[in-house]
């Protein structure tokens, strides 16, 4: 309802956006989850004695498990590299020949 009103609207400053949603191809939780023994005890505990699981993805900043993020990030990107192209206009690269260039 609120997209047909923008499109109707004689207000310019009011358009659609387009949008481009990218998400993780593995739950962030099961990948803190491999890494929750590198945070402190302490917390450890806290998090076993209230199962506030999903609070470790949120507390771990180890450099093992954010190398993890970025790899997963990496590679999610480069499974969609032609969508993200699309959604910002970016032509893919071609070679001399005009085939395209391999990734």
């Amino acid at each position: 309802r609120l997209l047909a009103s923008c499109q109707s609207s004689p207000d310019p400053a009011l358009r659609p956006v387009e949008l481009l949603e990218i998400t993780p191809s593995i739950d962030l939780n099961t990948i803190a989850s491999r890494h929750a023994e590198d945070l402190p005890r302490a917390i450890r505990l806290f998090i076993r004695d209230t199962s506030a699981s999903s609070l470790v993805s949120l507390l771990l900043f180890e450099q093992a498990y954010c190398q993890e993020l970025m790899e997963l990030g990496y590679r999610d990107a480069q499974a969609k590299r032609e969508q993200i192209r699309a959604f910002f206009r970016v032509r893919s690269p071609v070679q001399r020949d005009g085939t395209p260039q391999p990734a």
